[in-house]
């Protein structure tokens, strides 16, 4: 009981937060900087987290599959990013990542079980996207193997979090789902 209260509080604090505080800062440069990053923007956040606590919804032995497919996803979506920009794909890959934000909720809070190699090639489209605008944005001169480092360590927390949560939660995880849905859709509308 005490769990779900923690996890109400989070996600009704979270509702009192402006969005403009969720803007990220510049990416900067190294280690450090990609650590931060994820924890830097709430579209990053929740797409994690809700990817992490999905995860728990698998039954399979085999369900760490879908954190790797959604880290691969970033790395290579980064590396395109950096090394093969494309003109306009920022854009679309802003507006996949807005997507993402209520897509994995969605599949949470539908309990939606797959089975575990197409749900860690729907973690690794996700993310492929995410990884892409973190590559694209990428100051000049930067250390970008240094930042996807930091960023994919920062990434395993976080997906780990969420599963961890979708452990504990196990049987609020449709509630949490629709929250974090709510939640995105109130983000993106403002």
């Amino acid at each position: 009981m005490k769990q779900s209260q923690s996890i109400k509080r989070f996600l009704w604090l979270g509702l009192l937060v402006p969005g403009m505080a969720f803007a990220h800062p510049g990416h900067g440069s190294g280690v450090l900087a990609g650590l931060a990053h994820p924890f830097t923007g709430l579209d990053h956040l929740l797409t994690m987290l809700a990817v992490g606590m999905w995860t728990a919804l698998s039954v399979s032995s085999k369900r760490h599959w879908v954190p790797a497919g959604f880290v691969a996803g970033l790395l290579l979506g980064a590396l395109a990013g950096i090394y093969l920009p494309a003109p306009g794909m920022s854009a679309v890959s802003e507006s996949m990542i807005a997507a993402s934000m209520l897509a994995m909720p969605l599949l949470l809070a539908s309990l939606l079980r797959l089975p575990v190699g197409s749900m860690g090639a729907v973690a690794a489209f996700v993310a492929l996207w995410h990884g892409y605008a973190h590559g694209a944005e990428m100051p000049a001169g930067s250390q970008p193997l240094s930042f996807m480092l930091g960023m994919v360590a920062a990434s395993v927390l976080l997906l780990a979090t969420g599963y961890g949560v979708g452990r504990l939660a196990s049987s609020r995880l449709r509630w949490l789902g629709a929250a974090m849905t709510l939640f995105s859709a109130i983000w993106l509308a403002a």
